[in-house]
Parts: C-alpha cells; structure tokens; sequence
C-alpha cells in the first residue's frame, strides 16, 4: 500500500455488462466519478468510464451481439 498510487493514464480495464444504462445511474446515485459519459462508439459498443477511489479507469459497457 503507498499513499499515492500510480495511475497509468494510458490503460483501462473494461468491463463488458448486460443493461449499461441502468449501471450508470447506480454509478451516478453513488457518486462514482465519470470520467467518460455513456457514448454509443462507431464499433457498436455502448459504454462509459469510471474512476476508482485511486483514480484507475473502468471502462463499462455492452458490446453487440453478432449480426446485430
């Protein structure tokens, strides 16, 4: 443990989750930090960042189905 944690800015970790919509709004009711908003990419995928407490990047969000 150290006081301050190095955060790489450069990575992120994504998570893939069923009902993105709904997870932001916990996330906001919590008051997580929301470093991205929702954005639906060019790839299809629909997601947002979060950061943590140590200031780390969570990437949330659904990806398409096949053939969708």
């Amino acid at each position: 443990r150290v006081a301050a944690p190095a955060v790489a800015s450069f990575a992120c970790c994504y998570i893939n989750v069923q009902g993105v919509e709904s997870l932001l709004e916990a996330c906001v009711s919590a008051g997580a930090t929301i470093a991205s908003p929702l954005t639906r990419q060019p790839w299809g995928n629909h997601d947002f960042v979060v950061q943590d407490p140590d200031g780390h990047l969570l990437a949330l969000g659904e990806v398409p189905e096949v053939g969708h």
